[in-house]
């Protein structure tokens, strides 16, 4: 399974340490727990697996051995640091993308997200349900902030590659309304080359990402595209291929709205047809398990796009495998 840029680990590797994380041994390292004998009685393991799930932390630099126990080291610090969205790096949310492969059959048949849920049993009271309130909404934060510090976490070439694609097609253009870049990466760039960008997100990524844009002179906005006030440049990643068809061409049609007359539009998107089947494949099952979209072929763009009166092209961006979509609109409404 292909992961994001930055985690170097097989699968095996991946759902290894998921095991490790769910088991509780990270969380019994921080509680100062140092040995095998410590982890198992902190967590259900028995001291066998758990000496070598350590074995196994230490040989990936998670661990190292101090005076005959184990310590984090500095690598470990995206399992820990949550606050500050710099120190999370991309792991993190991998092993989400794992919890939510491995649950994918309970999110699929009984509606929920699928993430570290259990179907009640028995007798189940108001504190019971309290406390389940509690954890899915702590869970939801962390896999948000884990989501933000893999996008933090970006290979600044691939940022730069995919920020010039969108200013070669409106050089002109000071301002920029970019749609979901909840942690600024994109919009950052932007303004390093003198352009004022705006972001469109969710009043949650607005609290969590807040000091962090504010920093990068990055304005964050929580309303839908089509009440922005139109700007000569919109841009967006992966915005498409994190909806469903039906919720893609609403918001093309919504992206029409919020662009100049004579401005463009740039989405940068994996494109079906466009992809090694693997590829494809890999791209679709991150998305059901990380709540939906896929990854959509070129004919039904062309179509959203077409429909929203919007002239449209596809451009290659050297050295990424996806695509920049660039869209304009269409003479004949300029001309009305």
């Amino acid at each position: 399974m292909p992961t994001e840029p930055g985690v170097d680990h097989s699968t095996e590797t991946l759902v290894l340490l998921w095991a490790i994380r769910e088991l509780g041994v990270v969380d019994a390292l921080v509680e100062r727990a140092g040995t095998a004998a410590e982890i198992s009685a902190e967590t259900d393991l028995s001291p066998g697996d758990a000496e070598r799930l350590l074995t196994v932390c230490s040989d990936l630099s998670f661990v190292h051995p101090v005076d005959g126990e184990y310590e984090l080291t500095n690598r470990a610090l995206g399992f820990l640091a949550k606050r500050d969205l710099r120190s999370i790096g991309a792991l993190p949310h991998e092993l989400d993308v794992i919890d939510g492969l491995i649950r994918l059959p309970d999110r699929l048949t009984d509606g929920s997200n699928g993430v570290g849920t259990e179907r009640p049993t028995g007798e189940h009271t108001d504190s019971d349900e309290r406390t389940e309130r509690t954890e899915h909404t702590d869970s939801d934060e962390r896999r948000l902030r884990n989501r933000l510090g893999a996008t933090v976490a970006t290979d600044p070439a691939t940022v730069r590659a995919r920020v010039t694609a969108a200013v070669r097609e409106a050089p002109s253009a000071d301002r920029v309304l970019l749609i979901d870049d909840g942690a600024g990466v994109y919009a950052s760039e932007f303004v390093a080359r003198g352009r004022a960008a705006s972001v469109l997100t969710s009043p949650d990524v607005i609290e969590v990402s807040r000091a962090l844009c504010a920093a990068r002179d990055v304005d964050l906005v929580a309303c839908p595209p089509a009440d922005a006030k139109p700007a000569p440049l919109v841009y967006g990643v992966d915005v498409l291929s994190e909806m469903t068809a039906e919720e893609a061409r609403m918001t093309v049609h919504e992206l029409a709205r919020s662009v100049t007359p004579k401005g463009v539009i740039v989405l940068v998107e994996p494109v079906r047809d466009r992809l090694p089947e693997r590829v494809v494949t890999a791209l679709d099952a991150r998305r059901l398990a990380t709540g939906g979209g896929r990854c959509h072929p070129e004919a039904a763009i062309r179509d959203w796009f077409a429909a929203a009166d919007l002239d449209v092209t596809l451009s290659p961006i050297p050295g990424d495998s996806h695509v920049a979509i660039v869209a304009r609109p269409e003479r004949t409404v300029l001309d009305d």
